[in-house]
């Protein structure tokens, strides 16, 4: 087989993963059990034309929060966010991985904008991979909690 077809046989699998992705956050986003509303217009993930991992998307976050928590004015509800991380990067995981955590923000999100963008991904996505975040190098003062278990 010829280097080109490998090339075009891989990206056809990226776009056959990143429909399968799609399915999957439509699914959590539309979901009306266990209580959750998905807190953000759109999934959030890494762009960036300067590195190479941000030419390709292999980590999706979506943010839910508990639809019994009070809704505020900037539209987030006072209670904890609930990260929900699809992850695709094969330099951290065997095999595609969710990850779920709880953050919880010491205002209770009060000060914080209404809405967030796509792009601050970082902001969800580094407190799961870099646990010295959580030592006040951060300018979010917050407690998380990682589990394995569902």
């Amino acid at each position: 087989m010829c280097l080109g077809k490998n090339i075009h046989d891989a990206f056809e699998i990226v776009a056959e993963t990143y429909e399968n992705v799609d399915k999957l956050m439509r699914f959590l986003k539309d979901s009306k059990d266990g209580g959750f509303v998905h807190s953000s217009k759109r999934f959030l993930r890494q762009r960036s034309d300067l590195e190479i991992e941000g030419w390709y998307l292999n980590s999706f976050i979506l943010l839910f929060q508990n639809s019994n928590d009070k809704l505020m004015s900037n539209k987030w509800r006072k209670g904890p966010i609930y990260v929900l991380e699809i992850n695709l990067n094969p330099s951290l995981y065997d095999e595609p991985m969710v990850n779920l955590a709880k953050y919880e923000y010491s205002d209770n999100l009060s000060s914080w904008n209404e809405g967030i963008t796509s792009g601050e991904h970082r902001i969800f996505f580094n407190p799961l991979y870099n646990d010295s975040l959580f030592e006040g190098e951060d300018d979010f003062d917050y407690a998380y909690e990682i589990t394995d278990e569902v």
